[in-house]
């Protein structure tokens, strides 16, 4: 499922000491994570979910779909877990999962009213090419102005550990994305 090097403790040890190097914002970016085959299975799997709109003006616009449980117990399985445990250096025991779908006019945006509580984001892309010019960027903000865009790609795994003061929305998605 994960990429060898990726299981190695050598690795996690590794990307452990990149993940807590920015103090404002742990996080490390795994490209490649999932070996092909799997990658692949998980593509197909996730695409063929039955997406629905869900749209909050004032917060967001996505499609959402359940995720079924048989990808539910492939990312709490033991390699899954040990994997991004090594990493952050203490225990993952559950991830909670959501699968969106985002297309022309989407966005997410931040609010007063919904302030997530600190926590650590794992954010997987299934996308095999994304027009940059499309917009759609992940991007994390501090209380003081700054912005820390996720560099997203296929098959990567970017791991996130937010603070309170850190809230995170997805830049709107214009015309150059389509709408398929």
């Amino acid at each position: 499922m994960i990429t060898p090097a990726y299981r190695e403790k050598k690795t996690q040890t590794r990307l452990r000491k990149s993940f807590y190097q920015n103090r404002e914002l742990p996080s490390v970016q795994l490209l490649q994570v999932f070996d092909p085959e799997f990658y692949q299975k998980l593509q197909q799997e996730v695409r063929s979910l039955s997406y629905q709109l869900d749209c909050q003006r004032l917060t967001h616009s996505y499609q959402s779909a359940p995720l079924p449980p048989s990808v539910v117990r492939l990312f709490h399985s033991p390699e899954c877990l040990s994997v991004i445990s090594g990493i952050m250096g203490r225990p993952v025991q559950k991830i909670d999962l959501q699968a969106r779908l985002f297309f022309w006019k989407d966005y997410t945006l931040l609010s007063d009213q919904q302030i997530e509580p600190a926590g650590t984001d794992l954010v997987i892309d299934l996308t095999d090419s994304w027009p940059e010019s499309a917009g759609g960027e992940v991007i994390y903000r501090d209380g003081s102005g700054n912005y820390f865009p996720l560099q997203i790609a296929s098959n990567m795994l970017a791991i996130i550990q937010r603070k309170r003061s850190i809230q995170k929305f997805v830049k709107y998605i214009n015309h150059h994305a389509g709408s398929e």
